[in-house]
């Protein structure tokens, strides 16, 4: 990540964000952010969970490493919890979805033995190959439809949803990366009774109470409010949402 980004989340969040003064021998925040600019939002998004938890809460959480691994975005904590680590599942699983250099939409692609989530320019750009193609009813490899993105879900994930998806295009893989921790938070026995769009906002709601399903919930929520409703694609990096809005 360039050193302006960086600084940016330093910043923002000063605390959480507190290893960064450490020398590499102490904590691997001493490289920094060790992924590039197009998930910039993406953290800011995690690390802006993190803080209003920690403000409602006696946890004071601290990024230990930050880096990308097998194409997916890795953030690793000191003194976290439930609530942390499955918004952080959230955030993993979205970056696997999201180009780490433009914060398009993107899908992981090997060169080199590099992996890599890239959007389809910078696939051609890099002289990349996708690792799958992307879901399709017709089996070409083209760009799914709406329809088929949601027969997707419906089939992969059936199993923790409970009742309808309605949210616009652009936010499905948000939804994914929330039935994706979802399922990893087994031992909860969530389900998702619906997503909703209600007022620029992406509800989830839940069969039931859990501290991971509020991370789940508010990450996804915090990744929707950067995220274009119809393209997919983030905001530039860099550029800071409204967040006067209470984190729910």
């Amino acid at each position: 990540m360039t050193p302006e980004l960086e600084d940016l989340l330093f910043r923002k969040y000063p605390r959480i964000l507190a290893q960064r003064q450490l020398p590499v021998t102490a904590s691997a925040m001493g490289w920094g952010c060790d992924c590039r600019d197009g998930w910039w939002q993406v953290l800011d998004a995690l690390f802006e969970v993190v803080a209003w938890h920690a403000d409602e809460s006696a946890i004071a959480p601290e990024t230990a490493q930050v880096k990308q691994k097998l194409g997916s975005l890795r953030v690793y904590w000191d003194g976290d919890d439930d609530v942390v680590q499955a918004a952080t599942w959230v955030a993993e699983e979205f970056s696997t979805m999201i180009c780490e250099v433009t914060g398009r939409p993107g899908q992981m692609t090997v060169r080199g033995g590099f992996i890599q989530v890239l959007c389809p320019e910078e696939t051609e750009r890099e002289g990349a190959v996708p690792t799958r193609r992307p879901v399709s009813g017709d089996g070409a490899g083209s760009t799914p439809t709406e329809a088929e993105r949601l027969r997707f879900l419906l089939d992969t994930y059936g199993g923790v949803i409970g009742g309808p998806i309605q949210v616009p295009p652009g936010w499905l893989s948000i939804v994914e990366a929330a039935l994706r921790a979802i399922m990893a938070a087994s031992s909860d026995h969530l389900m998702a009774t619906s997503f909703m769009e209600r007022g620029g906002e992406l509800v989830i709601t839940l069969n039931r109470s859990s501290e991971r399903g509020k991370g789940i919930a508010r990450c996804a929520a915090a990744l929707a409010w950067r995220t274009d409703p119809i393209t997919g694609a983030l905001l530039a990096p860099g550029m800071i949402h409204d967040t006067a809005r209470p984190m729910k």
